[in-house]
């Protein structure tokens, strides 16, 4: 009897310290402020897959699909922006590829985006847009490309 029940609190012991482990590490990914290293002739990538809002929240566990382990958090409108300026006065980011894949946000936040790129156009460098279809806010914001590529399907 007691080899069963030091069994089962070994058990409870070795699953809360898993735990303790996994949430420790979600946390510290999702912590990560190390600042990226950019090499000369890049194009800063952004991706329009997610909601974009204004100010999303800052826990860490509030946007992850637990089913599938996959993180959906929503793009701060915020760090969209400063990171437009940021690569407009980087001189190894020679343009911007837009991406979109689903653009989801009002009309206010797409046209904050669409000035942006504008400044980061009077720069001199480059803007490329790409959807596997648009609508028309989608369109409204790739307008400011330079050139605009569509899937032919």
């Amino acid at each position: 009897m007691f080899a069963s029940m030091l069994g089962f609190g070994l058990t409870i012991f070795l699953v809360v310290v898993f735990f303790i482990a996994s949430i420790s590490a979600l946390v510290a990914g999702a912590e990560n402020k190390e600042a990226p290293k950019i090499a000369k002739n890049s194009v800063l990538h952004i991706k329009f897959e997610n909601a974009i809002q204004d100010r999303p929240s800052n826990n860490p566990f509030e946007n992850i699909d637990f089913n599938t382990l996959e993180n959906k958090t929503p793009l701060s409108l915020k760090n969209i922006l400063d990171n437009i300026k940021k690569a407009k006065s980087n001189e190894d980011i020679k343009g911007i590829y837009i991406d979109i894949a689903s653009l989801q946000a009002n009309m206010a936040s797409i046209e904050e985006i669409r000035n942006e790129l504008i400044d980061f156009k009077e720069s001199g460098k480059f803007i490329v847009s790409y959807s596997e279809n648009f609508g028309q806010s989608d369109y409204y914001l790739s307008s400011v490309a330079d050139e605009i590529y569509l899937n032919p399907a």
